[in-house]
């Protein structure tokens, strides 16, 4: 799997979040091709934008991936970014609660990276105060539940089984 082409992870996403990504809008077998790839990873960057700020209310630091040196040279610092982000993404959707199922499957070894994964992805978000957000506070109604919350809820749900 190329990580370099943005394919993987728009379909990774496409699963997560189908609304905000069709992974058939992007282009596939690009190999050799820079300049396509940076298309798919720039529209990758624009949909996870749209994603994170109206599905999670939450704002995206793009500032460590560079697009230009993914597409060109595989830049595994910015590809691993763009995963951390992902990561974070898949903890705060609302298929949360089976994601984190999944990780609290792992072996104690690769919790801890996933956990390590997950929070320096969460780091890179800010909160993005809309007209929503005010709406839910002025209804007396919680934002999205935070991590912890969600691993509380997990954890009593598998002790009440």
């Amino acid at each position: 799997v190329n990580l370099d082409d943005g394919v993987a992870f728009f379909d990774l996403l496409s699963i997560l979040a189908p609304r905000y990504f069709d992974s058939s809008t992007v282009s596939r077998n690009v190999e050799g091709n820079w300049a396509l790839k940076a298309s798919n990873l720039r529209k990758l960057k624009r949909n996870m934008d749209t994603y994170f700020r109206e599905a999670l209310l939450k704002s995206i630091d793009f500032s460590v991936i560079s697009i230009p040196n993914i597409s060109r040279n595989a830049d595994k610092d910015s590809i691993f970014t763009l995963f951390e982000l992902i990561a974070a993404a898949a903890v705060l959707c609302d298929h949360r609660v089976n994601i984190v199922g999944q990780i609290m499957g792992m072996s104690s070894r690769c919790q801890a990276e996933m956990k390590r994964i997950i929070d320096s992805g969460l780091s890179r978000l800010k909160d993005h105060d809309t007209d929503e957000n005010m709406e839910l506070l002025l209804e007396n109604k919680q934002p999205r539940q935070t991590l912890a919350e969600t691993l509380r809820e997990l954890t009593s749900l598998k002790k009440s089984r």
